[in-house]
């Protein structure tokens, strides 16, 4: 019997980055083995085993054999006599596809620094590259959910889609592969995205690969209007808004993650009213949102215009606004709700600053007559500055 840490662990460490989870593959083993030894299994069909002290996972060597669509329609063959290559084959990426060896099952102490790397995992970590392990990629599309995920999550490290990894998600698309994804496991790998540094850049990357329309229409038909009209400010200060509450000790995960709803509806976001929970409530079903982000994200965009103008409500206005969040009586989703509000003016006052910044530095000599000398060039760079902020600030809110 041989143990591997496997996966993203060791992915992360030859990255430098923090990784809190970690998966193990055993080698030459059998189920009952390991249940002798008090660990747990997982399912009755599946060989993952949970460690009797630690809780991790540990996989028994396996290959899958595809026999249908989507992410069930697989056979998993577990066997001692399944090599660790093998194993590390049936993974997606090339980067999750490494192993070392440990002292054992109750020893997790690498005994071998040397990186079990058949498929090129380091060489792909080097060049920043998405690439899948074999053809193999294209049985699953969930997997298609995940290279987004991983994109958004190494997005700071300039990691891309290898060219020949986007050929084969092309060719998933063109044979209807994706028509077989589960609305759950969308919604599980969009939650998990949504956790990650830059949560957007997990659409974009759908996008960019064509294969957002597919996946979710709603949400590729609102980056489509959006980027026609060139309005992609509410979308990205939707976005940072949700970064922000991501790290808000006061808004718990419900509330933050209901700024999804935010996202799916911009630019339509500062007009939100009954309608557009409605509009959200279709996509809540499509994507089987669970229940409680779902009512939270249909009350707070139906109340968005009341609890942007809270301030200024009449005494009748705030008490039928309090009815409906339940409050006093239950006040926390009200006062989240404010609270994302707050961050939401935040959000929208952090882009308009950064927008109005780089005008302003942008402006040099090339931008003025060529024959002006002393004070004169001084007044004519700020009255070019003053009329970019000028064109900016009418074009956020029609005034001059």
């Amino acid at each position: 019997m041989q143990v591997y840490l496997v996966g993203g662990a060791v992915r992360d460490r030859l990255l430098g980055v923090t990784n809190q989870e970690r998966d193990f593959v055993v080698v030459g083993a059998l189920p009952e083995d390991l249940t002798a030894l008090g660990f747990s299994q997982v399912g009755a069909d599946f060989p993952v085993f949970l460690h009797p002290d630690t809780h991790e996972e540990y996989a028994l060597a396996r290959t899958e054999r595809k026999f249908g669509h989507g992410y069930l329609g697989f056979h998993v063959y577990a066997d001692p006599t399944v090599t660790l290559a093998q194993d590390l084959q049936r993974r997606d990426l090339t980067i999750n596809a490494m192993a070392l060896p440990v002292a054992g099952l109750f020893d997790s102490t690498i005994t071998d620094h040397t990186v079990i790397d058949p498929y090129g995992g380091q060489a792909d970590l080097a060049a920043r590259q998405l690439r899948h392990v074999s053809a193999a990629f294209t049985e699953d599309p969930v997997r298609v959910l995940r290279l987004a995920r991983f994109g958004a999550r190494f997005d700071a490290l300039g990691f891309t889609v290898a060219e020949d990894t986007r050929a084969l998600v092309q060719t998933m698309q063109a044979t209807g592969e994706l028509a077989h994804l589960v609305a759950e496991r969308v919604w599980l790998e969009t939650h998990k995205a949504l956790r990650e540094a830059r949560a957007d850049t997990f659409f974009t990357r759908l996008q960019d690969l064509g294969v957002l329309v597919d996946i979710m229409p709603d949400f590729a038909a609102a980056l489509t209007q959006a980027q026609a009209r060139g309005d992609w400010q509410t979308l990205a200060a939707a976005f940072r808004l949700y970064q922000q509450t991501r790290y808000h000790t006061d808004i718990n995960t419900v509330a933050s993650l209901a700024i999804v709803s935010l996202i799916f509806l911009t630019p339509s976001v500062t007009q939100a009213t009954d309608f557009a929970a409605q509009r959200f409530e279709q996509f809540a079903q499509g994507l089987k949102l669970p229940k409680a982000y779902r009512q939270f994200a249909m009350l707070l965009l139906s109340q968005w215009q009341y609890l942007l103008n809270f301030d200024s409500l009449t005494a009748a206005d705030r008490l039928a606004l309090f009815k409906r969040f339940n409050a006093p009586k239950n006040s926390d989703g009200l006062r989240q709700a404010l609270q994302i509000v707050n961050l939401w003016h935040m959000a929208r006052q952090q882009m308009a600053l950064d927008a109005q910044l780089a005008a302003v530095e942008c402006v040099s000599m090339a931008d003025i007559a060529p024959n002006l000398t002393g004070a004169a060039i001084g007044h004519a760079l700020d009255a070019v500055r003053v009329a970019r902020l000028a064109q900016i600030n009418k074009d956020h809110t029609g005034q001059p």
